[in-house]
């Protein structure tokens, strides 16, 4: 038996489908756009793009939460190198370039937030890995008693994919829907799908429009603080707030009344112990600040804290037959301000320049690290007229 409809009925029927026609293409529209720059690509997805090796892939995402801790741990297990670079986001300037290329290399910079992570990064790694050099960057905030960890790293690998949440879509295509109105030329980006610093395909609004995100090495590209710098080459603090500041005022990632945790060294101690048990070198290294937030940072109530780090940390190394090297100072390796992004971040200059320090045929002669390490033609390239404070001149 069939259900007939009136005439009036199927009238109604055909003028709401005509009302809501537009407003379904509209959405159409917007959702091919959000998928097309890769702002909605899931984290697995972004891995096997930048695996394939076929094209040059830049993932930064605008909207949508980028996974840091998610896509660096799979793309490092994928990847299996010999040589790793692991911590925080203040080691991402070391590329792929600046290393012999008879080695694998990654850069794991921002899968390690605290000192817990390290424990939980060797749990969760292939033990029968290829794994030969850990170069580790070690933060001082890690073995502060009064920072607590927002989210681990076992938490944020369990977690569902941000691009799975409704909300996630929901953002996104409001996002685009105000910049139809207000910037349509942000489409056309999205169409090219290169990122305007480096014409690389591009995964995220942030590789699209602005040349931001991680190149398929893991290293970071700071294109808005390079561009910056090549217009006027002058040190600016272009973290938000300025990390001076951040001392100042006790925001995160310092705190009033710190002090060392023991326990919080027990995490690195046992990283180390595993390491050493699997035949993983681990160089550790204290990344630079800028000079004045290093001031500050000695002349704070951080400075206890500092001076237990300090001292603790070259210890839990040595006794495990390990080298570990302190740049906080960027004098050490005779560096200024413009070798800094901003008070946290080095650039990529400075970084080959401090790789180049360690691995001196005399510091690691009494090792059994080979004096290869490094690419033959890293010298030349710091040494090339078009390289900069903040830019090596690479091809």
């Amino acid at each position: 038996m069939f259900i007939q409809y009136s005439q009036e009925f199927k009238i109604f029927i055909k003028k709401i489908m005509y009302f809501l026609f537009p407003v379904i293409l509209a959405f159409a529209i917007l959702y091919f756009f959000a998928y097309h720059s890769g702002e909605l690509t899931p984290i697995e997805k972004v891995v096997n793009n930048q695996l394939k090796n076929e094209r040059k892939y830049l993932f930064g995402r605008g909207i949508v939460s980028s996974e840091s801790q998610k896509y660096k741990f799979l793309m490092s297990a994928e990847r299996n190198p010999e040589i790793l670079m692991l911590g925080s986001s203040r080691i991402l300037q070391v590329r792929r370039e600046m290393f012999n290329k008879k080695y694998s290399f990654y850069n794991g910079g921002s899968l390690i937030e605290d000192a817990k992570d390290l424990t939980e990064f060797l749990y969760l790694f292939p033990e029968k890995s290829q794994l030969d050099i850990i170069i580790l960057g070690v933060d001082v905030w890690w073995f502060d008693e009064k920072r607590i960890q927002d989210v681990s790293l076992i938490d944020a690998l369990s977690r569902p994919g941000e691009t799975s949440n409704w909300k996630a879509h929901l953002y996104v295509n409001r996002y685009l829907f105000k910049q139809l109105f207000q910037n349509p030329v942000f489409f056309v980006g999205i169409i090219k799908g290169k990122d305007p610093f480096s014409n690389d395909y591009s995964l995220g609004f942030d590789a699209l429009m602005n040349g931001k995100g991680f190149r398929g090495d893991g290293s970071r590209q700071y294109a808005n603080h390079i561009r910056a710098m090549r217009e006027k080459l002058e040190y600016v603090d272009r973290e938000s707030p300025p990390i001076k500041d951040r001392i100042k005022d006790k925001q995160q990632p310092f705190f009033s009344e710190s002090s060392f945790s023991e326990e919080k060294l027990d995490y690195l101690k046992k990283f180390l112990d595993v390491c050493r048990k699997r035949d993983i070198m681990v160089i550790g290294i204290a990344p630079p600040f800028s000079q004045e937030v290093y001031e500050e940072l000695n002349k704070s109530y951080y400075q206890d804290l500092l001076k237990q780090f300090n001292k603790r940390i070259p210890s839990a190394f040595a006794d495990r037959g390990f080298m570990y090297f302190n740049y906080h100072d960027l004098s050490v390796v005779d560096l200024n301000n413009l070798y800094m992004l901003d008070g946290f971040h080095p650039s990529e200059t400075a970084m080959a320049k401090i790789l180049l320090d360690i691995f001196d045929s005399n510091k690691i002669n009494n090792t059994n690290i080979n004096n290869d390490i490094l690419a033959d033609s890293l010298k030349d390239n710091l040494n090339n007229p078009l390289t900069t404070s903040f830019e090596i001149y690479f091809y």
